[in-house]
């Protein structure tokens, strides 16, 4: 890092989840950020000269002196130092100004410049960052003034001043002026007194560019309401970039129904403000339904809008609803035509199914690369359930039409069965709830008499997501 002249910055703006994210590097102006480019590590300790740090310069006529200095981590511990909390190289600079009964009777700043990596160009918009300590200094009994004074001026030309005095935000207009977050905090410096400082911070903004601006210089600029300062300003990781021209969101996109994305513009290397169409402020945006999406961005410069369209695909699946099926008769389920690919819950890849028994079928299509899924129950069908029981039976053991029994092709479905036998007074002499135990000619064990003998049947049967209960009666004729 010591040889560290000019750095990237990654700027990477992110667009839609599934399409990607872009990435612009841009160019650091600032050399010598971070003041690592130390050309003499014993002299930067001695004598603290700010053009031991290259290719920065003192731009006034300002004196070197133990407020004024360079000093760099690589050459000292940072246990050795106050301002420790700045990591790497840091500038330090000092402003006093003071007047009795109108008259100005201190007026000094120091202040540090460098010429820019390349030639600002006019229009364009910049983006300025420094870590920062902003210090109070000598004031042990209370704070001195603190105003929005400090900034950065970008000329055209070399900065050279004929006096020592601090530069004036009326003549000079640097381009940012920063707000100093002050705090009223105490700390002993390296002299033995206490000061009121400001923690470390960042200082950060943009501005347009007039053109042609080769060199900055920061500093404290005299405000309009000094009346009593003495202060310091310590700085370092300085960055200038040249802002992106717009944002993009990338182009209209479309989405698999019940799915989502999201919509990202992290740009948070600028210190934003958002404002999506519905009025949300978070850096990212969700997106379940088809519509227009726009974000607004906003930095302390200048403002981005940029819009996505975004549409739902959907494969629009619909196989026929809830629908019945007699055992040997199968039925077609259609899960519709125009779709890239079919799979079936048993494996099937066609689009169609033959069932002919009862149960959930469900079928997955895919198109554009969309999926969907739908189910269709089948149900035994009742019409087509039918019990037959004779009208004469011989109980007797030759293996032949033995049973008074019950005779069906769809006996799983059928439910709350009861087969009543009545004899010639009405009295009931067999009764069975199991559609395959029919009635052997006996009762309590002695064998009937010939004869006729009335029957009845109750039982229930599934029609859809119903019962239909059903009822049949009639004579057997009991033979030997």
């Amino acid at each position: 890092m010591r040889n560290l002249l000019l750095a990237k910055i990654a700027l990477c703006i992110y667009t839609l989840a599934h399409v990607g994210s872009s990435c612009i590097y841009a160019q650091n102006l600032i050399p010598n950020p971070r003041f690592e480019l130390i050309s003499d590590c014993q002299q930067a300790l001695s004598n603290r000269n700010i053009e031991l740090a290259p290719p920065w310069y003192n731009p006034n006529r300002a004196s070197y002196n133990s407020n004024y200095y360079l000093a760099a981590k690589v050459c000292v511990p940072a246990a050795q130092w106050i301002d420790a909390p700045l990591s790497d190289g840091f500038i330090g600079t000092y402003s006093v100004y003071q007047t009795d009964a109108g008259k100005v009777v201190a007026n000094q700043g120091t202040y540090a410049s460098a010429p820019l990596v390349r030639t600002l160009e006019a229009g364009k918009y910049y983006w300025f960052k420094m870590k920062a300590i902003i210090a109070n200094v000598g004031a042990s009994n209370g704070s001195k003034q603190e105003q929005n004074s400090y900034g950065l001026l970008f000329s055209a030309n070399r900065p050279s001043y004929v006096n020592q005095e601090l530069l004036s935000i009326a003549q000079y207009q640097p381009q940012l002026i920063f707000t100093n977050r002050y705090y009223q905090e105490r700390r002993t410096t390296s002299s033995g007194y206490t000061d009121n400082f400001a923690a470390r911070q960042l200082m950060q903004g943009c501005f347009q560019a007039k053109g042609n601006e080769q060199f900055v210089t920061v500093g404290d600029f005299l405000h309009p309401n000094y009346t009593n300062r003495s202060s310091s300003l310590q700085f370092t990781d300085l960055s200038l970039t040249e802002m992106p021209d717009r944002i993009d969101l990338g182009p209209d996109t479309s989405i698999c129904s019940g799915q989502k994305i999201q919509l990202n513009a992290h740009f948070s290397q600028y210190a934003p403000t958002y404002r999506w169409q519905d009025g949300s402020t978070d850096s990212t945006l969700s997106v379940t339904q088809s519509g227009l999406y726009s974000l607004t961005i906003t930095c302390s410069c200048r403002t981005y809008t940029d819009s996505v369209r975004v549409a739902i695909r959907n494969p629009n699946l619909q196989i026929k609803t809830d629908t019945s099926v007699c055992q040997g008769s199968p039925i077609t389920l259609i899960a519709g035509s125009g779709f890239d690919r079919y799979r079936w819950s048993d494996g099937s890849i066609t689009p169609t199914l033959s069932v002919d028994k009862p149960g959930v079928y469900q079928v997955e299509v895919e198109r554009f690369g969309c999926l969907a899924r739908d189910s269709v129950q089948v149900y035994s069908s009742s019409e087509c359930c039918q019990l037959y029981l004779p009208t004469a039976f011989t109980p007797n053991t030759d293996g032949i039409n033995d049973e008074f029994s019950i005779t069906t092709g769809c006996s799983d479905i059928i439910r709350e069965l009861e087969l009543l036998v009545y004899d010639r007074w009405g009295v009931v002499i067999f009764r069975s709830q199991d559609v395959k135990t029919g009635w052997n000619g006996n009762h309590q064990g002695i064998p009937c008499m010939v004869g006729p003998y009335t029957w009845q049947l109750h039982y229930t049967l599934p029609y859809k997501k119903s019962i239909v209960r059903q009822y049949q009666r009639g004579t057997v004729m009991l033979l030997h």
